[in-house]
């Protein structure tokens, strides 16, 4: 669950969570995960991709202000 970890942080950085929700989402994302066996890298990224943009809806409940597009 890096990928929702990186995702919280950015969020942190960009001024949107604060320090102490980061293990909030992560624990969030990490619930709503469904474990599955990987034997290839399609599955890796796809689960990378799956828990970033959970990690987005989860920061999207609880962020100060909205994302930016960058």
């Amino acid at each position: 669950m890096n990928a929702a970890n990186e995702q919280a942080v950015a969020a942190f950085l960009d001024e949107r969570i604060c320090l102490t929700e980061i293990p909030a989402v992560i624990e969030n994302v990490m619930n709503r995960h469904n474990s599955q066996p990987v034997d290839n890298i399609e599955t890796v990224l796809g689960v990378d991709q799956w828990a970033r943009l959970a990690a987005c809806e989860e920061i999207e409940k609880i962020a100060k202000k909205p994302a930016t597009v960058a």
